[in-house]
């Protein structure tokens, strides 16, 4: 599928703030202080590091792609503005192609700059 991407605007904050938000970061939070995570930090060698970033990233992928469904039409009225698609069109793409443009909004730089701003409120 061709698609171009259109620069963002502010009016984008709230539709990707809805996303993450139903996508679970408040329960990645939680995984980070489980107690099985604060018990191999506690470790604190070499291969209990590797195990924890392991179990992380597999724990943080669970939760968002058990959560993705609750931000499915989100997702696709978010994807549709971005790439002046139809919802039914992107609907029908392939899944190899669903995720080539999901993984292109993130790489986006206006996308990367929304976090980027995002983490100084963090600071």
């Amino acid at each position: 599928m061709d698609y171009e991407l259109r620069k963002m605007t502010s009016s984008d904050i709230f539709p990707i703030c809805s996303i993450i938000k139903k996508i679970g970061i408040d329960e990645v939070k939680g995984i980070i202080s489980s107690p099985e995570m604060k018990e191999m930090l506690s470790k604190g060698d070499k291969a209990d590091a590797t195990s924890l970033g392991m179990a992380f990233i597999l724990d943080a992928a669970s939760l968002i792609v058990g959560n993705l469904p609750k931000c499915e039409a989100e997702l696709y009225r978010f994807l549709s503005s971005m790439t002046k698609k139809a919802e039914k069109e992107l609907r029908e793409i392939k899944p190899a192609e669903f995720l080539e443009l999901i993984i292109a909004v993130i790489k986006h730089e206006d996308f990367r700059d929304f976090f980027k701003g995002a983490s100084q409120l963090l600071k």
